[in-house]
């Protein structure tokens, strides 16, 4: 049993009798289908369909907790109070909060972005001595399970909610109906236009670091995100890295050739039409 302290991150409640049809009516997720042991990815997201501000968000009593990066809490405060009108709701920047990654260890939330079998959890406020702080082994975990992080993996503002694996991850609704964005996310996933993804990059000697470009022919496919040693993850275009590895063109970054894979779970695949 591992526990890992997560830093920089803050807590925002949303609470009151109107709390689940204020979050329902603005963010990615279906309320609905959040269990009151687990957490679940989402997002606001701008009209455009760009990720505005992310989080993973939780039940406790008479509403939600929200974790986001404590750099946009204020911000993230500030909007949701701003949609809040005359809704019955209280919404409370908590700032920074002891959070903890948990690995076969009960007692915490369960982490819907990781498969069951992980057994990875997420521990608020009681996190106690044993946590340990260790980005590199949370961002070994995160890369195994190809679960992204925002400012690691994809930038705020620029990435759209399928960019972000928020449909593989738990994160995304295309039917529970009206939402910020609603239309763009609705319309790429009906044309099948999500052409970006983050996958799991491998190679057989050190990988360059984060912001590093893909390329395949001297042509960029992707760009380089979270890394330890030879495996990270990155952002990149399924449909050229496709036609890169059926034209057998190697794709590199920084001269150190690059592989891919995609967790057997996530519905899309590196092929032409890999998109489900």
């Amino acid at each position: 049993m591992n526990r890992y302290a997560i830093n920089d991150r803050a807590v925002i409640t949303v609470t009151g009798v109107e709390a689940e049809h204020f979050l329902q009516n603005l963010i990615t997720l279906d309320i609905n289908l959040l269990s009151a042991d687990e957490v679940r990815p989402a997002a606001l997201l701008t009209p455009q369909g760009k990720i505005a501000y992310p989080f993973l968000i939780s039940r406790i009593a008479d509403g939600f907790r929200l974790e986001t990066a404590s750099c946009r809490a204020d911000d993230l405060n500030t909007r949701f109070n701003l949609y809040r009108l005359r809704a019955k709701v209280t919404v409370e920047n908590l700032g920074e909060t002891p959070i903890a990654l948990t690995e076969d260890e009960a007692g915490g939330l369960r982490d819907v972005r990781f498969p069951d079998e992980a057994g990875i959890g997420r521990l608020y406020e009681e996190i106690g001595d044993r946590a340990q702080t260790d980005d590199r082994a949370v961002a070994e975990i995160r890369i195994r399970h190809c679960v992204p992080e925002e400012d690691s993996d994809y930038t705020v503002g620029d990435a759209f909610a399928f960019d972000a694996l928020l449909d593989q991850l738990g994160g995304l609704s295309v039917k529970k109906g009206c939402f910020i964005g609603q239309e763009v996310v609705s319309r790429m996933h009906h044309r099948g236009t999500a052409r970006r993804r983050v996958v799991k990059v491998l190679a057989d000697q050190e990988l360059p670091g984060r912001g590093t470009s893909l390329d395949a022919a001297g042509k960029p496919v992707g760009e380089i995100g979270t890394v330890v040693g030879q495996s990270g993850l990155a952002m990149v275009r399924i449909d050229r890295v496709a036609t890169a590895i059926a034209q057998q063109i190697p794709v590199t970054a920084d001269n150190v050739e690059a592989r891919f894979e995609i967790p057997e779970r996530f519905s899309f695949s590196i092929e032409p039409g890999g998109e489900s």
